[in-house]
């Protein structure tokens, strides 16, 4: 049983913002392009003009939405959220703004993205654990370019049907 709950400590590790990292029960939200080693090979002056652009959106997103920006890696970004509604409402930020963009000369970019709240610990600005494992996974079977609506569809129902401290039960 995963006890998921409000309840954040703050530890000394300070990532982008100076703001110190939260730790506990936490959401994550980790995104990645798809396909952008192939953009990065057939257009790499537009990919770095893009991917500019790309980070700026997907940036802002997660820090308006609360998130701490804790790791980047090529195209991806990982970031904590004390709630998964914020990390909810941050994926659906950061699509709608990706899908204004017009990034039709490196034939469009997908993004995909996975959310998930679980135990974690911080350690040396990075977090460590259960949730950022489960979430990684998640990323894994993700598609890019999810329909806005979709997300929002999905953060209506969990901000409806999901009081501020939840109990999961795995098999």
């Amino acid at each position: 049983m995963v006890q998921i709950s409000a309840a954040v400590q703050h530890t000394d590790a300070k990532p982008e913002g100076g703001r110190p990292l939260p730790s506990g029960v936490l959401a994550f939200l980790i995104t990645d392009i798809e396909g952008s080693t192939q953009r990065w090979e057939a257009w790499p002056q537009a990919m770095r003009v893009a991917m500019g652009r790309h980070d700026h959106l997907v940036r802002e997103a997660l820090l308006r939405a609360g998130g701490h920006v804790f790791r980047t890696a090529g195209d991806a970004f990982y970031a904590a959220f004390v709630s998964p509604s914020e990390a909810i409402a941050a994926a659906l930020a950061a699509q709608q703004a990706l899908g204004r963009e017009d990034f039709s000369e490196v034939g469009g970019i997908k993004v995909r993205m996975a959310v998930h709240a679980g135990p974690a610990e911080s350690r040396d600005n990075d977090y460590f654990g259960q949730g950022m494992n489960r979430c990684a996974r998640l990323l894994g079977i993700a598609y890019g370019g999810s329909s806005p609506p979709a997300w929002a569809r999905a953060f209506r129902t969990f901000a409806r049907s999901t009081p501020r401290s939840t109990t999961c039960r795995g098999r």
